[in-house]
């Protein structure tokens, strides 16, 4: 609700029994429960928070798309990798691609990887990084 005080707008809390004030307790629950939900999940370090990032145990090679080739073309496919503490593969997100072919060769690249997890402080911990992979003709 707002009230006008000498040309100044004031907003005004609901009236207790109000829809309003129904609505606006509604929204705290939930928010309440969204926080419950969000503080159970694990934490993932950024790769800024570790002291040693994950990576992959071995370099990625994927297949180089057949067409791709064929028609001399070069890409890139960035990625957004969640590693867990025991360097298992938590969650894999495209975040940009030079095609279809290439995200997809990548993916399966990068799904079939195995990764060493982020150390801090010296234990293995949940992290997050970006991974770039690229195609190159000469390689």
């Amino acid at each position: 609700m707002t009230a006008l005080a000498q040309g100044c707008a004031v907003d005004l809390p609901p009236l207790p029994g109000s829809d309003a004030a129904e609505a606006r307790r509604r929204e705290a629950a939930e928010a309440r429960e969204r926080e419950a939900v969000y503080d159970a999940l694990p934490r993932f370090y950024d790769a800024s928070e570790v002291d040693e990032p994950a990576a992959p145990v071995a370099p990625i090679e994927p297949v180089y798309p057949p067409l791709a080739r064929r028609r001399g073309l070069e890409g890139n496919v960035t990625f957004a990798i969640a590693v867990r503490a025991d360097g298992a593969l938590a969650g894999v997100r495209r975040l940009a691609s030079d095609g279809a072919d290439f995200a997809r060769a990548a993916e399966e690249a990068v799904r079939a990887a195995r990764f060493a997890p982020a150390r801090r402080g010296g234990e293995p911990v949940n992290s997050t990084f970006v991974l770039l992979v690229r195609f190159r003709l000469d390689e």
